[in-house]
């Protein structure tokens, strides 16, 4: 049965959108359809004539003991048997189908392993970022024409401003942005989206005065006279602001997920994995998500939930250790620090940027401890976002304390992001079974100022450490962090093997790059192997669900400069297309 057939579901999708009270309302119950174990998932491997036969190219499957196969023969949505070509004609039935790879390569559909769904309710938002805009300027001139025509009752809403990469200058004090808008409220996020910017108009309409208290994990920033400078770091001092402007409904947002899925599958994703249910509204996006699975898209979703709301998951009853194969929600997630290029990262020496100082924690050792001890203690892996080395000293220490009640367990516990990591930061987490998912962009797209504004080339080359990881036995993923950076998994393969600066021919520091096979496995199976799903994807191997990426090239064949130039041909999820270029 899909999950769109359990009762008490379909009432929900006949009658169309449902108000932000209704989704409310349902949020204890759909969390408790969601979580139920899909009737179909069946560990028993699929048997009878193949409905589609796989062959004519190159097949990677990242199985050890068969690293690469002449055929593939798919059952039912499941990977039934896998060889050579003549192997598998026993499996040939008169309706067999007979995909010809043309010469093509094929892959376990590609996992990503930290998104965040949540980017689909800003979709209506003005799209400030490096990659539509060539200027600051540009970005000025976007937000005025927006001033310009909004209406009474209106906010100029924007995202994905990114400082450190846009050429030109913006000044974002509150000052200057009420000048650009003195009555209309105006509210930039970052695309890091730890710091955002605001007007008077907007502090106003948000019920935030220089006498507001930072609400906790969230910062008002102040200047030396105790004024707001119009800065706002951290989601739980940023969310009440996009809460009170005008916002999408939530049938709009239901569906805005959707496209978002749909884009993960053009880019070769069969899974996703969610960072942080609940940064918004826990109840209602919760909701919102399992209504956007009901609509059966082209991506399983796996998920965390955020570790501010545990109260609200306890009282919905939910618990670690489902296994359904369209959504599973296995562990909570915590943010120590903020981000590196906005300069909240947490970092045990000083930015060199003055101003930055080291940056801030969100959370006291001891709070963290809790938040950990809590989350483990109730069977939940854990992942803790952290960018500046000072704050994966706290996640490793919290964890440490955490492994002294329960010295042996599974669960998986991930670092997140782990960017600036040094070699015995890594030992640590060896020691304590914990593993890293690198957010690889942050080479590529923020490498050069990195070193050159930000850390400086000797504390930036120890950013996103590939190489020393795998040599230390810790099995690591590769994210984008979406929206803060593009979802597109073949670029992740090719940051990691060339640790190329955009838009140069330079590196950062080459010895951490790792070979394209390494940098796959990052993609495929050991990052389902984190996100608790490598029991139904990430390999091609029998019995598992029959999700692949079919590429126009080898990525292991053709040089490394070349791999993000690769393109995805299909995507294929249960047997299914879900994409065809």
């Amino acid at each position: 049965m899909c999950i769109a057939c359990q009762p008490g579901l379909v009432p929900f999708l006949e009658r169309g959108a449902a108000s932000r009270r209704e989704f409310l309302k349902l949020g204890g119950a759909l969390a408790a359809i969601a979580l139920l174990p899909d009737s179909v998932r069946g560990a028993e491997q699929a048997s009878g004539p193949a409905d589609t036969l796989f062959t004519n190219g190159t097949i990677i499957t990242m199985d050890d003991q068969h690293p690469r196969v002449e055929a593939v023969a798919v059952h039912s949505g499941r990977i039934l048997a896998l060889g050579t070509l003549k192997d598998l004609e026993r499996h040939r039935g008169p309706d067999t189908k007979v995909v010809d790879l043309a010469g093509k390569t094929m892959l376990p559909g590609f996992v990503e392993p930290h998104m965040h769904f949540t980017a689909a309710f800003f979709d209506s938002w003005l799209d400030l970022g490096p990659f539509v805009n060539q200027s600051m300027d540009e970005v000025k001139a976007k937000l005025i024409m927006a001033v310009v025509a909004a209406q009474p009752g209106d906010w100029v809403l924007g995202q994905l401003l990114d400082p450190t990469i846009t050429p030109g200058r913006l000044d974002l004090s509150i000052q200057a942005l009420d000048a650009l808008s003195p009555t209309i409220p105006l509210f930039i996020l970052e695309a890091n989206a730890h710091v955002a910017h605001a007007n008077s108009a907007a502090f106003a309409a948000a019920g935030v005065t220089k006498d507001t208290a930072d609400p906790p994990h969230g910062r008002y920033v102040r200047d030396a006279a105790d004024n707001l400078t119009g800065e706002i770091q951290e989601p739980p001092a940023i969310v009440p602001f996009a809460l009170k402007a005008p916002h999408i409904s939530d049938e709009q947002y239901v569906t805005n997920v959707g496209k978002l899925f749909a884009m993960a599958a053009s880019k070769g994703c069969t899974a996703v994995h969610d960072c942080g249910i609940g940064m918004i509204d826990p109840k209602g996006d919760l909701a919102v998500l399992q209504a956007a699975v009901a609509n059966q898209p082209p991506v399983r979703v796996a998920a965390y939930l955020a570790s501010t709301a545990m109260d609200t998951w306890q009282e919905l009853g939910l618990k670690p250790g489902n296994t359904g194969e369209l959504l599973r929600i296995n562990g909570v997630k915590a943010w120590v620090d903020g981000s590196n290029q906005g300069g909240s990262g947490y970092q045990r020496e000083p930015y060199l940027i003055a101003a930055w100082g080291k940056g801030t924690p969100n959370y006291s050792q001891e709070a963290l401890n809790a938040v950990v001890r809590r989350a483990q203690d109730a069977g939940w892996q854990v992942g803790v976002h952290v960018n500046g080395d000072a704050a994966i000293d706290m996640a490793l220490t919290a964890f440490e304390l955490a492994a002294e009640k329960h010295p042996k367990h599974h669960l998986r516990h991930r670092v997140e992001h782990s960017s600036a990591c040094h070699q015995e930061q890594l030992e640590r987490m060896k020691k304590l079974g914990v593993s890293p998912s690198f957010l690889i962009g942050h080479v590529y797209f923020y490498g050069s100022v990195f070193c050159d504004t930000i850390f400086g080339e000797g504390r930036a080359n120890l950013i996103d450490p590939c190489r020393s990881a795998l040599a230390k036995g810790l099995r690591i993923s590769l994210h984008s962090d979406y929206n803060c950076e593009p979802l597109e998994p073949i670029r992740y393969i090719h940051n990691a093997v060339t640790r190329n600066l955009r838009g140069t021919d330079k590196q950062l520091n080459p010895a951490e790059a790792i070979t394209p096979l390494e940098a796959i496995r990052a993609v495929t199976l050991d990052a389902a192997w984190q996100c608790h799903m490598d029991d139904i994807v990430g390999s091609i191997e029998p019995g598992k669900c029959a999700d692949f990426v079919i590429l126009d090239q080898d990525p292991t064949q053709v040089a490394p400069m070349e791999i993000i130039h690769i393109a995805v041909a299909q995507t294929w999820m249960g047997g299914k297309p879900t994409y065809v270029a």
